[in-house]
């Protein structure tokens, strides 16, 4: 076997590194390091991967029935041709893929932007409403938004309208889309940044700072594993991109393998997101409880990270964190109190100045509240 420097980054292959590199660095500028340079290939890689199968989706069943990757992961740390890490961590790749590929999907387009809706179900869907919203940076919107209402069979695509950028919208904003239920319930939920050049993807280098707070539910048991959701909440006034959740252990470790229902979080001011994952009991030393708090950090070099400012008595065994892209602002910091009434953690925010692409958000969770 090749030793991965040779394999991922020979320019004589079919891997063609110089090409990857040129690409990400096209639409969201020269990497700063090798840090900045990952971070901007999850951004790249999300969107490639989830227009992969969206394309199968848009033809599904003419001349169109799968599609397969070669390959889902390497057996080294690597940038391309994975879904997932060696050691099971899950990147903006595999969030790709599971947008897409999600049973009930809205999506559009990036030509002629027909907006469809998929039902990758056994059951019809019948007068569900499709709604396209048009916003800025700064999550103003700045279009009249368009709905319909579909009929799809199972297995089947159909189209709801046709979403084209109008001549005087930034080169640069968001094409937010929406599939509910008859009750308004979200079915699906897909956000396309469109840019009339490459280069114009790099405005997202120069939004403004924005707030992000983030905090941990009580951890429940399901036999060697265990569960909790999150939430994640954008308390600015600018769009928070691509936030990626990461559960990490008490040395700032990552907690292998974790499963998450959603992530790489495009949010705009004032939504939340709530994300349900979970971890083998066996990676963390014992149970979590409660969840400490969060803050955040973003790619506009200012950010935040929660520590703590003394060690309390009692054991902290976790840590939610959320890289994302790609600014921030001074954070907010939750302490939900535990059941004795008491904040679970005390913590303070420190400043980091952080590449583009990067948004951390850390909730400690602890043990001592459990019955």
């Amino acid at each position: 076997m090749k030793a991965p420097h040779t394999h991922d980054w020979s320019e004589r292959g079919n891997q063609a590194p110089q090409n990857y590199k040129a690409a990400i660095e096209t639409r969201l500028g020269t990497a700063r390091d090798l840090d900045d340079f990952t971070r901007k290939a999850q951004f790249v890689n999300y969107e490639n991967f989830r227009a992969m199968f969206e394309a199968r989706n848009a033809n599904l069943w003419d001349n169109a029935s799968g599609l397969m990757l070669w390959m889902s992961h390497p057996a080294w740390h690597s940038t391309v041709w994975q879904t997932y890490d060696y050691d099971f961590d899950v990147n903006g790749a595999y969030f790709g893929c599971r947008s897409a590929c999600e049973p009930l999907h809205v999506q559009a387009d990036p030509v002629k932007w027909q907006v469809i809706a998929v039902n990758h179900t056994r059951k019809a869907l019948k007068g569900a409403p499709v709604r396209a919203e048009t916003y800025d940076l700064t999550g103003r919107r700045i279009a009249s938004p368009r709905t319909a209402r579909v009929d799809v069979a199972p297995a089947a695509s159909a189209p709801a309208f046709t979403a084209a950028a109008a001549e005087d919208l930034p080169d640069l904003h968001l094409l937010r889309l929406t599939l509910t239920d008859e009750a308004g319930k979200v079915l699906s939920r897909n956000t396309y940044w469109r840019c009339r050049t490459p280069e114009a993807l790099r405005g997202l280098n120069q939004v403004q700072r924005a707030k992000l707070s983030a905090s941990l539910t009580h951890v429940s048991r399901d036999g060697d594993r265990r569960t909790a959701t999150a939430t994640v909440r954008n308390r600015g006034s600018v769009v928070a991109a691509m936030v990626r959740l990461s559960v990490l252990d008490e040395e700032g470790a990552r907690v292998l393998p974790t499963l998450y229902d959603d992530n790489y979080l495009w949010l705009l001011p004032g939504e939340s997101r709530t994300i349900t994952l979970s971890w083998p009991a066996s990676a963390l030393p014992s149970n979590p409880a409660e969840a400490a708090g969060g803050g955040v950090q973003h790619s506009s070099g200012h950010g935040a990270r929660l520590s703590r400012r003394h060690a309390p008595a009692r054991r902290s065994h976790g840590t939610l964190a959320t890289p994302a892209e790609p600014a921030c602002d001074s954070c907010s910091v939750t302490a939900p109190r535990g059941s004795r009434g008491r904040p679970t953690q005390d913590a303070r925010v420190d400043r980091l100045d952080r590449p583009v692409g990067d948004c951390i958000a850390r909730v400690r969770v602890i043990d001592d509240e459990l019955p």
